[in-house]
């Protein structure tokens, strides 16, 4: 089984292959205004160069949200055009979800923090026992000073690690104010891996699971902000 896996939810995009349980490539880029123009192309290239071609494929792995809106749009109707053209499933999964999958056994409760611009970070509490990290809470929106409550209260179950592109332009605040032991985790944590995607998603096509086309769609936590204008400028 062949699965393609497609991230462009933040500012770096990737692509990878797996077939039963093995990476066999991956590539990774970080062009925030070219992913239009670069993910296609190289999920193209990478495909040639195993000696495949999309028809090869068994299904796609995709993250589906929160994260930038053109970026979750792109790597949707990507995962949705290959589904669709050639009949085969989709495996989607929370961004939020797949970053946390990186932190491996860094502390017992990890935390990954996505920069959602408007003064607010997108995050979740995941419980680091088990094969893959266990949900705590939904994924939340919220203010720096409302994280900070929130992981003051989660520190009584356990040490915590936070990760993610949030740390870009909050990091010394939570440095600062984090409960005492919290774990900071390196810039290689905190994108999602088209690897780790893929690799998902083969287990839930395994299992039965995955969805068509038609009944793939974004989780984006908060309404995008044209559609927010434009009920402003037409209500009554």
């Amino acid at each position: 089984m062949k699965i393609l896996g497609i991230d462009s939810a933040l500012e770096r995009s990737s692509v990878a292959l797996v077939e039963y349980g093995r990476i066999l490539g991956e590539v990774e880029a970080a062009l925030p205004r070219e992913q239009l123009t670069w993910l296609i192309p190289a999920a193209k290239e990478l495909l040639e160069k195993l000696g495949l071609s999309f028809r090869d494929l068994n299904a796609v792995a995709v993250t589906s949200g929160p994260g930038s809106f053109t970026g979750l749009r792109l790597g949707l109707a990507t995962a949705r055009t290959i589904a669709q053209v050639i009949s085969i499933p989709i495996a989607s999964f929370k961004t939020l979800d797949a970053i946390a999958c990186n932190a491996g056994e860094a502390a017992p409760f990890i935390c990954p923090l996505i920069d959602a611009r408007k003064g607010e970070i997108f995050c979740a509490l995941y419980s680091a026992s088990g094969k893959s990290p266990g949900k705590k809470t939904d994924d939340l929106a919220l203010k720096p000073e409302e994280l900070l409550e929130k992981l003051v209260s989660w520190s009584g179950s356990g040490r915590l690690a936070l990760m993610g592109n949030a740390l870009n332009r909050y990091g010394e605040l939570l440095r600062n104010g984090a409960p005492s032991g919290t774990v900071f985790l390196g810039e290689e944590t905190w994108y999602p891996k088209a690897g780790t995607l893929a690799l998902m998603g083969e287990k839930l096509i395994l299992s039965g699971g995955g969805l068509s086309a038609m009944e793939l769609q974004a989780d984006y936590l908060r309404r995008p902000e044209a559609v927010v204008t434009w009920e402003k400028k037409y209500e009554a």
